[in-house]
């Protein structure tokens, strides 16, 4: 039998609150890589054979940080965990194909 204490039932502050550190998080993913590929973008001196690394490591981690996230963000809130979901099946096969 409970009682109604917070152990039983975890507030909804707590998971709003990491819902939005999570959001946060994609975006400054987002944002820093963007940043990121127009410098390389714009300035013609970083154009060369030593940055090109530099500019495939912040595709990847654009695509993975945008890709993944989102994905992760959509299970986070959309997806039944104790039943079955056309629309997260569907999604995730947008995604990895």
């Amino acid at each position: 039998m409970t009682n109604g204490t917070a152990e039983d039932n975890p507030p909804q502050l707590t998971s709003s609150f990491w819902f939005a550190v999570y959001v946060t998080e994609c975006v400054v993913i987002f944002t820093i890589n963007v940043v990121s590929l127009l410098a390389f973008a714009r300035n013609q001196h970083l154009h060369k054979r030593t940055t090109y690394l530099l500019i495939n490591l912040t595709v990847a981690e654009f695509l993975v940080g945008v890709v993944t996230q989102a994905k992760d963000l959509y299970y986070y809130t959309g997806y039944d965990a104790a039943g079955f979901s056309w629309q997260y099946i569907s999604f995730t096969i947008l995604i990895f194909h």
